[in-house]
């Protein structure tokens, strides 16, 4: 039997080069980079064939870097820990246009002392954008984004918020 396909998607997002993988509306990782590790973690169990842009996928990303909102696509939690996966879903939930802190999901999820944790768990976020971490701010500002925390304040600035550093 051979294995299920993923697409993969290249799509312009503020100026970011964004690599979406999946399927059937169902994204299984995005990555910010050309990221060999996310390839070659997804090729373990599927084949990776180029997507189309007539695909629903495709559309809602592009969609997303217009209006900064992003509809009928599922997140596929299929890696993480209980506990990362916790955390991917309280930030899930997040709205549109808001933010929270690392405090905050940590908080939400019942685990108050848990904020570096949380910080953690957000960074190994394997579907940003669709799980928005880039919506949980630290308390003292906007906080980090992996290696590239720009990405975080243009992914923001798309969906309309323009956050100041606190002082």
């Amino acid at each position: 039997m051979g294995k299920c396909t993923l697409y993969e998607f290249i799509v312009d997002i503020g100026g970011i080069r964004v690599y979406i993988y999946g399927r059937d509306r169902e994204v299984f990782a995005v990555s910010f980079l050309e990221n060999e590790s996310v390839r070659k973690r997804l090729s373990d169990d599927f084949e990776i064939r180029p997507g189309s842009p007539e695909d629903p996928i495709y559309k809602a990303f592009t969609e997303y870097a217009k209006t900064g909102s992003i509809s009928d696509i599922r997140p596929n939690h299929q890696w993480g820990t209980e506990f990362q996966r916790r955390v991917w879903s309280a930030i899930y939930d997040i709205p549109c246009g808001e933010t929270t802190t690392y405090g905050g999901i940590a908080a939400a999820i019942g685990k108050p002392g848990a904020y570096r944790a949380v910080g953690q768990a957000t960074g190994a976020n394997p579907i940003p954008i669709l799980i928005p971490c880039h919506r949980v701010l630290a308390k003292t500002g906007l906080g980090g984004f992996g290696s590239r925390p720009g990405i975080k304040r243009i992914l923001l600035n798309i969906e309309g918020l323009e956050l100041r550093e606190k002082k």
